[in-house]
């Protein structure tokens, strides 16, 4: 970034950083916070956190989102959500799933597929709306629905890159029996989602390379006001993680945002309008600001 910087002319940077794009932030704040003319972080990613706190963070979110999107349902009802109690028919179906899969089009819905479904559904907001549907479409046999769900999410990036990047950050639990130790903390605390959420990354367990960073809170003295984006109902970056980083940065300024959903900017008018104002003008909202969803 900084060689980019200086090829581009040596002006100062202007940089939106989105969920893993807070961490490079920082990193950049950190080791040049001189050359930053305005840095928004949106959706933050907490560099204090090590590998399993940043997993079960996620794990503790998604099982909050979901409480939530059973919640609307009930108040939607079985006509708009497809099924009268949310969180009975995910565990029906899962029940079921355990015991055989289901067809799904192009590939049998197992646990992983299904638990993969209602994590995909907890990223934005009023998941419930796909959810409830798709596990309706399930207790008649059909996994269809659910298998599409799941693989949007696995389509939404590359794999391989993100385990390359996840496993080196900060070191994993080393070897299979320590993994399958933390997995079966991150299922006690989510028993819908902590074993999914933690075997994702299950491949850190023998990476071949060696991770190379420590958990470390991120301070950038000398750079200019940081304004951190969190939102409440983020599941993928909890909105703890902006507390703390906007608390660990020297010139953090805390934007909260009272949304579901992974990111603020284009999502919520007041937050984008305030990314905007700092951006172009430099001007950055007052301490304690809260956007309404």
């Amino acid at each position: 970034m900084e060689a980019i910087r200086r090829a581009l002319g040596g002006e100062q940077l202007n940089y939106l950083g989105f969920s893993y794009g807070t961490q490079i932030g920082q990193q950049y704040a950190e080791r040049f916070p001189t050359e930053i003319r305005a840095m928004v972080l949106d959706g933050v990613v907490d560099p204090s956190l090590g590998f399993e706190e940043f997993l079960l963070g996620q794990a503790a979110a998604f099982d909050a989102a979901f409480v939530g999107n059973a919640t609307a349902c009930a108040d939607a009802g079985a006509q708009r959500c497809g099924v009268d109690d949310l969180a009975a028919a995910y565990d029906e179906v899962r029940s079921r799933v355990e015991a055989a899969p289901l067809p799904g089009g192009d590939r049998p819905v197992g646990p992983s597929v299904l638990a993969t479904a209602a994590v995909q559904t907890g990223y934005g907001a009023d998941g419930w709306q796909q959810l409830g549907p798709a596990l309706a479409a399930a207790l008649r046999g059909d996994g269809a629905p659910l298998w599409e769900l799941a693989a949007s999410y696995y389509d939404f990036g590359a794999f391989t890159s993100y385990a390359a990047v996840v496993c080196i950050d900060t070191p994993p639990p080393d070897g299979a029996a320590a993994f399958r130790a933390f997995a079966d903390r991150a299922r006690a605390l989510s028993p819908r989602f902590g074993g999914s959420v933690a075997n994702e990354l299950a491949s850190c367990a023998t990476w071949p390379s060696a991770a190379v960073g420590t958990p470390a809170p991120v301070v950038a003295r000398g750079a200019p006001p940081i304004l951190v984006v969190g939102n409440t109902g983020d599941t993928a970056t909890p909105y703890a993680n902006a507390v703390g980083v906007a608390d660990s940065l020297a010139s953090g300024v805390l934007l909260t945002v009272e949304l579901q959903g992974h990111t603020a900017y284009g999502a919520n008018r007041c937050a984008t309008t305030a990314i905007d104002a700092d951006l172009i003008d430099l001007v950055v909202p007052a301490p304690g600001t809260v956007c309404g969803g």
